[in-house]
């Protein structure tokens, strides 16, 4: 035995587990290999049954196969088709093997050498490189591997066969440039060689590939070299193809599109902006179109590169958040306001909605529609609406009969509602008014009344122009006449209330003449006609006094009831009437208010008064012109202004003018003087007494 088998040394020494096995099916040898392959410990797989390193599921099969081969034994290499079976390791673990059989001496002697070679990574590894070639049989791209230019095609996937119509038998025939259309060869080996060198890592071309029908077609090929993991082998080369035909085509259709898209966008009659979405809370414009440029009075430059919160006026402006609603909305419609070249708003209905991009970044499209003439036309006529509600507030007050104070404030209210941030009065038509500030403009709008300007209503502020709003001097003239026909209502109503109270003394005073003292008249005669005695007689003169004195002072009475307000009136103009003459200064007297309302007492004390200014004015002043204003407000004050323009006085040196008696006068009735004089300018003198203060009984003596 010991010479059969020979040294351990040689077997230990082999690339491969080696049992021997007896005709038994016992392993009298094993080598160190044999153990380690099988997980056993060295030395303990001697005496061993062979059939335990095969698996219980092939086991029977296994002892059958060991008889036939022990029959007819023979030489059986590790590639033949028998050779793969299942080996099972002391730990239970299965795995792959190939096996080697060879036998030793004859008969009941006869040894069985098998050779065992555990194959688990070089199956694994050809299981890679299968589900590597289904892999690459998948994909629509050609793959052609070859070792040069001049050598044939080693490899090619199910796409190299699609694209070129050849089959893999007759692709490995082919030199790679026999499909190549128009790739010069010289340069193709160039390529080759600075891939093979590292000079470049990959190549990148567009070429024509030839099909078996000779028909080419347009693919991209990509080049790569592969260096070999044996350092005695050559490298090899990749060259994946893909067909890039319905690409083109879809590049040309893309071209087209934007070519239509551009010719449309450019000149297209509204105003288009295309913004930049990556970042939805800056959005620059990446173009804009010529009407854009006209509507904003920009160049194309200048609006390029901007964000749209730039060229938006500040109050339209929206936040980050609104910003990404609208961008996760893609469609949206505004009303807001550019800002034009000049700085000035211009209004536009917007409307955009967001554009996919091939290159991952959205676009935003937008149409602006210049808005500003419907946006001033409502404007104008929010405004005019505006007006004419304020106007119909005015009229109401004036039909509710309200002081004149009420209504000039009511007028003064309706200017500042329509035109915020001014400042409106009512001033007298004499009042002078102060420079204007820069920036500031003044309309005034006098209130005429019979003809005559009485007072002007006087509007300031920076919103006034009248070169940029030829309405404003319009509205704000109605609403001068609307205070104008408030004061001819006013005198109007005045004028009906005296002719009510003078028709009703008539009326009074005729009934009391005609009827009363007639009666009494005749009561008298009718006691005169019966002094038959003395005693009688006596009796009935005194009676007939008192019907006398009764008689007297209904007269008086009636006589008071034909005068009143209309004798006040008739007294002032008369007395003020004499004081013209050719010679004299012109003379103007205004008569205003509610002269009903002024009490006897009082023109008592009025018309001295009257007598004594007139009389400083015209005879002592030596003015070219005197005005007399005589105002009575109900319930309120009686108020007397002359004014003339002669030489004035000195308001410490006016002894023997007559100004003394004319205090007291205002005094005595709970009222004040007030002198304006200056030496060579006129003088100005303002008596003005309330009416509540005439039911006092005490009157002094200032005539």
């Amino acid at each position: 035995m010991t010479s059969a088998l020979g040294s351990h040394d040689f077997f230990d020494a082999a690339p491969d587990a080696v049992l021997l096995v007896n005709i038994e099916g016992k392993i009298v040898y094993a080598n160190d290999l044999a153990h380690v392959v099988f997980g056993f410990d060295p030395g303990t797989l001697e005496g061993e049954a062979v059939d335990r390193l095969i698996p219980d599921t092939t086991r029977a099969n296994h002892r059958e196969l060991r008889r036939g081969y022990q029959r007819n034994p023979r030489r059986r290499s590790m590639s033949s088709l028998e050779s793969q079976v299942l080996g099972l390791r002391r730990d239970g673990v299965t795995f792959p093997a190939e096996v080697s059989l060879g036998s030793v001496g004859s008969g009941s002697e006869m040894l069985v050498m098998a050779a065992v070679r555990d194959i688990t990574e070089r199956i694994r590894s050809d299981v890679e490189t299968m589900a590597a070639r289904l892999a690459l049989d998948s994909v629509e791209d050609g793959v052609f591997v070859f070792d040069g230019p001049q050598s044939n095609l080693t490899y090619v996937n199910n796409g190299a066969r699609i694209q070129t119509g050849y089959t893999t038998h007759q692709l490995r025939g082919m030199f790679p440039l026999d499909l190549i259309v128009d790739l010069d060869p010289s340069r193709f080996s160039e390529v080759l060689d600075d891939l093979s060198t590292g000079a470049i890592g990959s190549y990148t071309a567009t070429v024509s590939l030839k099909r078996i029908d000779q028909i080419a077609h347009p693919v991209e090929i990509l080049l790569h070299h592969v260096e070999s993991p044996n350092r005695l082998a050559k490298g090899f080369f990749i060259a994946v193809a893909r067909d890039i035909s319905a690409r083109l085509v879809a590049e040309e259709t893309i071209r087209a599109s934007e070519a239509a898209f551009r010719a449309a966008f450019d000149g297209a009659p509204v105003a288009m902006m295309i913004t930049d979405l990556a970042d939805p809370d800056p959005r620059r414009v990446l173009d804009v179109n010529d009407a854009m440029c006209e509507l904003l009075i920009r160049s194309r430059d200048d609006l390029v590169g901007r964000t749209v919160d730039e060229i938006t006026f500040a109050d339209d402006r929206v936040s980050s958040e609104e910003h990404a609603r609208q961008a996760r909305e893609g469609l949206f419609s505004v009303e807001k306001r550019y800002i034009d070249g000049n700085g000035d708003p211009v209004w536009c209905a917007v409307n955009a909605t967001n554009i996919d991009s091939d290159l991952g970044s959205p676009y935003r499209l937008a149409h602006a529609l210049d808005i500003r003439q419907r946006v001033e036309a409502e404007a104008e006529r929010d405004r005019r609406e505006k007006f004419l509600s304020n106007l119909g507030d005015i009229r109401m007050l004036l039909l509710s009969e309200c002081p004149m104070s009420e209504i000039d404030a009511g007028i003064c209210q309706s200017v500042l509602k329509l035109f915020p941030g001014v400042a409106a009065r009512i001033i007298s038509s004499d009042e002078k008014v102060h420079d204007l500030l820069p920036g500031i403009h003044r309309v005034e709008a006098p209130l005429v009344v019979r003809g005559e300007v009485e007072r002007v209503l006087v509007v300031e502020g920076p919103d006034v122009d009248v070169d940029d709003d030829p309405e404003v001097p319009k509205m704000i003239e109605a609403l001068a006449n609307e205070g104008a026909l408030a004061a001819q209502l006013s005198r109007s109503r005045q004028d009906r209330r005296q002719l009510y109270t003078v028709e009703d003394r008539e009326r009074i005073g005729r009934d009391l003449h005609d009827v009363v003292i007639q009666r009494l008249l005749a009561i008298g005669m009718r006691l005169q006609a019966a002094r038959d005695s003395d005693v009688l007689s006596e009796r009935v003169a005194e009676t007939v006094a008192g019907l006398d004195e009764t008689i007297d002072v209904i007269r008086e009475t009636i006589f008071r009831l034909s005068t009143s307000e209309a004798e006040l009136q008739t007294d002032v103009q008369t007395l003020v009437h004499s004081f013209r003459s050719d010679e004299g200064p012109s003379v103007a007297l205004n008569l205003t208010g509610d002269l009903a309302s002024v009490p006897e007492r009082m023109t008592d004390h009025l018309l001295p008064v009257v007598n004594e200014l007139m009389s400083n004015a015209v005879r002592h002043s030596g003015a070219s012109h005197v005005e007399v204003d005589l105002e009575a407000v109900a319930d309120f004050e009686v108020c007397l202004r002359v004014v003339d323009d002669g030489a004035g006085f000195l308001s410490r040196r006016r002894s023997g003018l007559g100004l003394d008696n004319i205090e007291a006068r205002a005094e005595s009735l709970g009222g004040d003087v007030e002198i304006k004089s200056t030496r060579g300018e006129g003088s100005t003198i303002i008596w003005r007494v309330p009416l509540s203060s005439t039911n006092s009984d005490d009157d002094p003596d200032v005539s």
